[in-house]
């Protein structure tokens, strides 16, 4: 079981063209205003499997340091009120940016 300890925070998107390009991961626009992290990768590779109209065609999983990321911004714990299932999910209440500074690799899945 993963816990807060894990050295490693993922995000699976299928707009990582976009997210390079801006060098930021934003929050999102509506709905829980924050950016969604989880420290299961199975988890991060669900949501960036899932296709979009709009995407990139390709889903990709952005892993991030964990110890390098709370210096900066403070993952909290999160579970929205919707899920039925634990997604280990922590929230950071700000956009990731410079997203390259936080951002240790990328996998297209």
């Amino acid at each position: 079981m993963a816990s807060r300890s894990t050295r490693f925070l993922f995000h699976g998107t299928r707009y990582g063209d976009a997210i390079f390009a801006s060098d930021r991961l934003a929050c999102a626009p509506f709905g829980d205003k924050h950016v969604s992290l989880t420290s299961d990768f199975q988890i991060a590779e669900y949501w960036a499997s899932l296709p979009r109209d709009d995407d990139d065609g390709v889903g990709r999983i952005l892993v991030f340091d964990r110890h390098k990321l709370s210096e900066a911004l403070t993952p909290q714990p999160f579970t929205s009120a919707n899920r039925t299932q634990d997604e280990k999910e922590e929230a950071v209440e700000a956009d990731i940016y410079p997203l390259s500074k936080y951002l240790i690799a990328k996998i297209a899945v």
